[in-house]
């Protein structure tokens, strides 16, 4: 009896064990079947996964290349735009200087006109100053030329009245007559005649009012050629006058 219950009982406990593993073995089947679709969600999540990365990396680097290209496009905008600006400011630094170096040399042909214009002028002022020295010197000369032919003209003159004078001073030539003036007295008579004549007749005394003295002098000219003047009062002064043959 002991032993059919123990049988009994080891073969309900073998039942158990096996009714257990039975549970363990079905409750591992469903535990896997029911990680499989999780497994497989996994897989195929990481499948996804592994599926979508290349295409987010392709769009990674295909905005990465746009983002690249649009950098050198703005670089290269950049380098365009400095490119004009330098040229730009070349070309205004170009104007600057060819408008500097017009100006430089307008300036310089002003100066060198002006320059020119007062060399000029100091010229034709230098010009003007020697014409009139010149002339004024032309006409000292010309003075003093003049002077000295009137001097020497006056000295041929009086030379010549001295040669008369020296050659013929007895006698009383024509012109010589005709120079006597009444009221000349017997000194200013002799200075034209050259010599004091000859006393050929007086009446009254000397210092008298009515003191009368008559002259003669030889005459120039045909022979008997001779003159005769009258002087009369206090100083004695020609009052009448005569001439035979004078030339």
């Amino acid at each position: 009896m002991k032993k059919m219950i123990i049988a009994m009982t080891v073969c309900g406990m073998l039942t158990a064990c096996s009714d257990t593993t039975e549970n363990s073995t079905s409750k591992e089947d469903v535990k896997q079947e029911e990680s499989k679709p999780q497994e497989e969600k996994k897989e195929n999540a990481t499948k996804a996964t592994a599926e979508a990365q290349p295409e987010e990396n392709k769009a990674d680097e295909s905005k990465k290349e746009e983002a690249d290209k649009a950098t050198t496009e703005s670089n290269k905008e950049d380098v365009a735009t400095k490119e004009e600006t330098d040229a730009k400011v070349k070309e205004l630094e170009a104007k600057l200087k060819a408008q500097k170096e017009e100006a430089q040399a307008k300036q310089e042909a002003v100066e060198k006109e002006l320059a020119e214009k007062a060399e000029a002028d100091k010229k034709a002022r230098e010009e003007e100053a020697e014409r009139i020295k010149q002339e004024a010197q032309a006409k000292i000369d010309a003075a003093n030329k003049k002077a000295e032919e009137e001097s020497a003209k006056i000295e041929e003159e009086q030379q010549a009245q001295e040669e008369a004078s020296s050659s013929n001073a007895a006698e009383m030539s024509k012109a010589e007559f005709d120079k006597i003036q009444n009221g000349m007295t017997v000194d200013q008579v002799s200075q034209i005649v050259g010599s004091e004549g000859e006393v050929n007749s007086e009446t009254g005394a000397q210092g008298d009012q009515y003191y009368t003295v008559m002259y003669s002098w030889m005459g120039e000219g045909d022979l008997g050629a001779n003159a005769l003047v009258m002087f009369q009062g206090s100083p004695a002064k020609v009052i009448q006058k005569s001439q035979f043959g004078l030339q």
